[in-house]
């Protein structure tokens, strides 16, 4: 399924809401539109196309069945609520008015999450820029079920009723027909004695089925032709052979007790699956039906009939292997919803908290083993009565959300929160579980921002409607009017405006109409009335829905009024009155009997055609008298119970027999149906029944010789036809077809394929017989049928040409392969659900084989990759992965697969396609796909790049603050020691070095506001490295320090750059600080040399030392040493023993691509 797209949408500019001024949202919300949609429950929707995302009303909410926020707010999570069979339609509509710039209406279906399948009226347009070109789309959804059930109950009545008057026009049209063939079918009968015996042979020997006679012990009797070739052989093969030749060994004593019980229960159907063996030694599944008769000699045969299920039974293991992948598909949502960023909490009936995500966690401050089972603890003080109020004004459904609360953290902090509640009954109606969903006030601000714009949209919502929407004020003044129909208005709408009702519709009506508005008003319930009017000459019907909008603080209550129009409707009731009046007559001339018989057995009517049947000369002889005594003795009961059956609403057909007034027995077949009296509302028979009595004498002599043939056509698990191939009249049909298509023996038998409408449309059958002409045969070739009730059935058909009786005719076995169609488009449309999550997941999503190969990849990780899908399947995690972290990564793999883990978590860079290189994070879980031998691994990848950067940032300050700011502050409490010590002794000295802590601690100054700008602009390094560290010497020395020795090589300076001298200079002098502060030396040395292809920087002293290896007291001195040598790719070497002094080397290669 793939989301429409305009057809030129390269520069589409859209409009945002940021091009909304602050007025027109103040406006939106409060306008008498916005309020008339809300309370007509119509739910509006924007969808925007630069940014794909879908907004929509909480009506919209409410329609789909989702709680406020669950809806992802995309285009295709919209589609997946749209039922399956209205998605292309729905897709089509949109993608039009996206090209033509006109709106669309359409109604759909949707399915809401609990399953409820719902109607909707969806109508929609496309929004334009100022440039004219499509920004976006805009609409309006309205649930429509109730309306549509009713529309489509009485689309079935009326197509009940027609169909009714259709088949008893048919049935008296046949009739007549029936009367005219049944002097020619009493000459067929006696051919038809020979062309039964003759359809059982080539029904035998000619049907795609296997069929077998056996004797008890197994010996093969007989084996059609089908049969023998089906498993390898040649008739004679098989014939007087045990049939345990075409079964395994180990199978060789269950069939022979199967034959054995069969063959002990004559005329008992027995069922069974086994596998068989061709004779090249291939194995197929079959499904046999057997049966026991007695043979002409007295001993007992067995009849088997077999039917090839191997691929049904792949298909159920097929459909078993894709259950399990769902099942896990579901528990991976199910972790991605436990994710979910929002905080979400679930309760019980109790007030006990069930469920407390991740996001809970974060905001309120307690964890889930904290809470779960417990009271919501963050209720502050003195607001528990509050709070208990809110839980049963709830569970009460007196409360929506978004609600203002106020909560207190764990740690104690309040928050100003909204919460959306969902209260959720059990079917009994009692309270099973609320559930909570949380945001900040900021958020709430954000849909106000939203639904304040919202206004503007639904104007233009209002004014694309093809019914008519009106809002009245008390005095049934029209305040507004909203169509996209103006033909069906009786003045254009700026007319209409200011008018009252009486102006349009006369004092009379418009004071009626204004009784109803009046009344609204007051009770704030809905109603409905109908109501007609002459528009352009032509008189319409129209039906209105009439809801109160609720006044605000500045305006009043008014009225909204939907009216939709209903002509054709009334047309189509006017059409049906006039097709029962020819029904009527239709009845009073029909040759048939047809009769109405109360639940007793009076006689309520009977045509004249049923009169003569049973020797009746006037109506008032029989009328209200009991029709039981005409019927023979034998079949008088059956007669009775038939008719009370048919009066409790069961349709019923009977054969029987009757004895006329003047003595004459005939044979009489009615079908009767259920039918209301509307006399006096009770139900009773109505019938139509023909005479028969010709009919049972031939099929008394011809049931006889069809014995045989019954056994085998009737016992077929496939559905066997045989027609006519010059007309297609149906001559037999098994009882598998029957229950297939529908229909009853009596519907079929006689009747062309054609009229019984077997046939979807007349023209599959002229190519279902020019196909058979052209080669003589069919073997599986596919067709479609429709059933009685008009479902269509997806058949393998097998045909062959045969003559009975002279007449050529089509002898057709079908195998049903509907379901196996079904199962296979619901396999397929259960992948492409998976490969749209996949492909639409906002992380990225990774498959990779035992092999380290790549089999998928969705779009955000090619997007993570730089990389297109062709680039990244098949190849290994070499082509993104940093070459520093591949080893461990392909360490954790090989674990993986080997069994060792079951997953893992792992952070590591990927270099791009660009060049650049970023920090992701990987989730590796386990698959199973059906058609892999072994799992697979899925990843599940984000970036992480922005994390990373902000913790190097914090190290960096970290550092600065350490390195720089104390380290100086540390120089200017030297400076002021010193000037302390040399007050009276020496002032001269004592004030150079006050005066010199006073310039340190203003360079100082300079230094905190440079870093404080650097922490909002971050630029790079431009000091002068020598001067600098010149500067930094000179400041170490005082009164008793002598200044440290200064050895700078000029060949070192040249290479290096400004990155590099700011991690060198922090470093000397986090070490000088060290060697001050802690080391008692008398001597201090820095060095700056340069080696081959390296700088060198050394500081070193002669003070106390200390031994590395021991545990030190809490610093970061050195570790933020070593740090800073490894941003600059350099090496940290401590050298140091006590009494030893202590030496610092870096060496920073002048050839590493991370030193720039």
């Amino acid at each position: 399924m793939h989301r429409p797209r305009p057809s030129s949408l390269t520069e589409t500019a859209t409009q945002s809401s940021d091009d909304i001024t602050p007025e027109q949202a103040a406006l939106s919300t409060s306008s008498p539109a916005h309020r008339a949609v809300e309370a007509a429950q119509i739910g509006t929707w924007e969808w925007r196309l630069a940014t794909g995302r879908v907004e929509w009303s909480p009506q919209a909410d409410a329609i789909f069945g989702l709680t406020p926020g669950d809806f992802s707010g995309t285009f295709e999570g919209f589609l997946s609520l749209v039922h399956p069979s209205d998605r292309p339609q729905l897709q089509a509509a949109v993608q039009t008015a996206i090209e033509t710039h006109q709106p669309y209406h359409l109604d759909h279906r949707i399915i809401t999450p609990d399953g409820i399948i719902r109607w909707v009226s969806c109508r929609g347009r496309a929004v334009l820029d100022s440039d004219g070109h499509v920004a976006g789309m805009a609409g309006t959804t309205e649930d429509i079920t109730r309306r549509k059930e009713t529309e489509l109950a009485l689309i079935d009545l009326q197509e009940t009723l027609e169909q009714r008057v259709r088949e008893r026009t048919a049935g008296l049209e046949q009739a007549v027909r029936d009367l005219q063939e049944e002097i020619g079918r009493r000459r067929q009968t006696e051919a038809a004695l020979k062309a039964s015996e003759q359809r059982y042979h080539a029904l035998y020997e000619q049907n795609p089925t296997m069929y077998f006679t056996l004797t008890p012990d197994g010996t093969v009797l007989s084996v059609n032709r089908f049969g023998a070739e089906e498993l390898g052989y040649r008739e004679n093969e098989l014939v007087g052979q045990s049939v345990l030749a075409v079964f395994q060994a180990a199978d060789h004593h269950t069939v022979l007790e199967q034959l054995i019980v069969c063959s002990q229960s004559p005329g008992r159907t027995f069922d069974w699956e086994i596998q068989k063996v061709r004779k090249g030694g291939q194995r197929l599944w079959v499904k046999e039906r057997a049966r026991a008769i007695t043979g002409p000699d007295g001993s007992p045969i067995i009849l088997i009939v077999c039917e090839d299920i191997t691929e049904q039974r792949q298909t159920q293991e097929l459909i078993r292997n894709r259950d399990q992948q769902l099942q896990a598909t579901m528990q991976f949502l199910h972790t991605l919803v436990q994710e979910s960023p929002l905080p979400i909490v679930s309760l019980d009936a109790e007030a006990r908290v069930t469920s407390w995500n991740q996001a809970a966690t974060k905001l309120f401050g307690w964890t889930e083993e904290e809470v779960l089972g417990r009271e919501l603890p963050y209720v502050p003080p003195g607001q528990e009565t509050e709070a208990d109020a809110l839980w049963n004004h709830g569970m009460h459904h007196e409360i929506r959300g978004p609600l203002s609360l106020r909560r207190q953290r764990k740690d104690g902090k309040l928050l100003d929160l909204l919460l959306w509640p969902v209260f959720v009954e059990d079917p009994a109606g009692q309270l099973s579980t609320a559930v909570g969903l949380y945001v900040d006030q900021s958020d709430l601000r954000q849909a106000e921002d939203a639904r304040l714009h919202s206004e503007e949209r639904l104007r233009s919502f209002l004014n694309a409607l093809d019914d008519l929407a009106f809002e009245f004020d008390n005095q049934g003044t029209y305040l507004n009017v909203w169509t996209r129909n103006e033909d069906i208005l009786l003045l254009p709408k700026e007319e209409i405006v200011g008018k009252t009702l009486a102006d349009l519709h006369g004092k009379e009506a418009g004071e009626r109409y204004r009784h109803i508005l009046t009344r609204v008003l007051n009770s704030g319930q809905p109603e409905a009335i109908e109501y007609s009017l002459t528009i352009h000459g032509q008189l319409r019907h129209f039906s209105a829905i009439l809801s109160r909008i609720p006044a605000s603080a500045s305006t009043p209550s008014t009225v909204a009024c939907v009216v939709r129009d209903i002509t054709e409707q009334k047309r189509s009731a006017e059409a049906l009155h006039l097709s029962k009046h020819h029904l009527k007559s239709i009845i009073e001339t029909s040759p048939e009997c047809v009769k109405l018989v109360a639940a007793d057995g009076t006689l309520l009517q009977m045509n004249t055609a049923g009169l003569a049947m049973i020797e009746a000369d006037d109506i008032r002889n029989v009328l209200g008298q009991c029709v039981y005594p005409i019927v023979a003795e034998p079949h008088r009961e059956a007669f009775r119970a038939m008719n009370e059956r048919v009066c409790r609403g069961q349709k019923e057909s009977l054969e029987f027999e009757v004895v006329g007034l003047r003595g004459t027995r005939r044979w009489m077949e009615t079908h009767a149906v259920p039918l209301r009296n509307p006399a006096d509302g009770a139900m009773v028979q109505l019938a139509i029944t023909r005479d028969i009595t010709d009919r049972k004498q031939a099929e008394l002599a011809l049931r006889l010789s069809e014995e045989r043939f019954e056994i085998a056509f009737r016992s077929s698990p496939h559905p066997v036809v045989i027609t006519e191939l010059a007309t297609g009249r149906c001559i037999e049909v098994n009882d598998t077809a029957l229950q297939l298509f529908g229909f009853q023996r009596h519907e079929a038998v006689g009747h062309t394929t054609i009229a019984i409408e077997l046939w979807p449309k007349p023209d599959d059958r002229r190519r279902f017989v020019t196909q058979l002409l052209a080669n003589g045969t069919l073997r599986g070739v596919e067709f479609t049928f429709q059933t009685k009730d008009r479902r269509l059935r997806h058949c393998l058909v097998s045909s062959e040409l045969i003559e009975l009786n002279g007449t050529r005719c089509i002898l057709t076995v079908g195998t049903d392969v509907t379901e196996k169609k079904e199962a296979e488009a619901a396999l397929r449309e259960s992948e492409e659900r998976w490969q749209r999550f996949v492909a639409d997941a906002p992380v990225g999503l990774v498959v990779v084989d035992a092999d380290k190969h790549i089999l998928s990849a969705n779009n955000a990780f090619c997007t993570l990759t730089g990389y297109s899908e062709q680039e990244v399947i098949n190849s290994t995690y070499a082509l993104y992965t940093h070459p520093d972290d591949l080893p461990k990564n392909l360490q954790l793999t090989e674990e993986f697969f080997s069994g060792q883990r079951d997953g893992y978590t792992y952070e590591k860079r990927y270099v791009r396609k660009s060049g650049d290189i970023i920090w992701v994070s990987i989730r590796a879980s386990r698959l199973t796909v059906h058609g892999y031998g072994a799992p697979l691994l899925l990843a599940v990848v984000e970036d992480i790049t922005d994390r990373k950067q902000a913790l190097a940032d914090r190290e960096r300050i970290s550092q600065d603050l350490h390195d720089n700011i104390l380290q100086s502050l540390y120089a200017v409490g030297m400076q002021l020691e010193a000037g302390k010590l040399l007050v009276g002794k020496a002032p001269r000295k004592s004030k150079q070095h006050v005066t010199q802590a006073i310039r340190q601690l203003n360079h100082l100054v300079l230094e905190v506001r440079q870093f404080i700008t650097d922490l909002t602009h971050r630029t790079a390094p431009t000091l002068d490295f020598c001067v600098a560290l010149n500067q930094l010497v000179a400041s170490c020395s005082s009164e008793t320090r002598t200044t440290p020795a200064l050895d700078l090589d000029p060949t070192a300076l040249t290479a290096v750059t400004p990155a590099i001298g700011e991690q060198l200079l922090n470093i000397a002098r986090e070490a000088l600080s060290n060697s001050v502060r802690h080391a008692g030396a008398t001597h201090r040395s820095v060095s700056l040399t340069k080696a081959d292809r390296a700088i060198r920087l050394c500081v070193a002293d002669d003070g106390r030392g200390f031994d590395p290896g021991r545990t030190r007291r809490r610093g970061n001195g050195l570790a933020n040493m070593a740090a800073r040598a490894r941003t600059i790719g350099g090496q940290f070497t401590l050298d140091s023993a006590p009494d030893r002094g202590t030496s610092i080397t870096i060496d920073v290669p002048t050839g590493d691509p991370h030193a720039c």
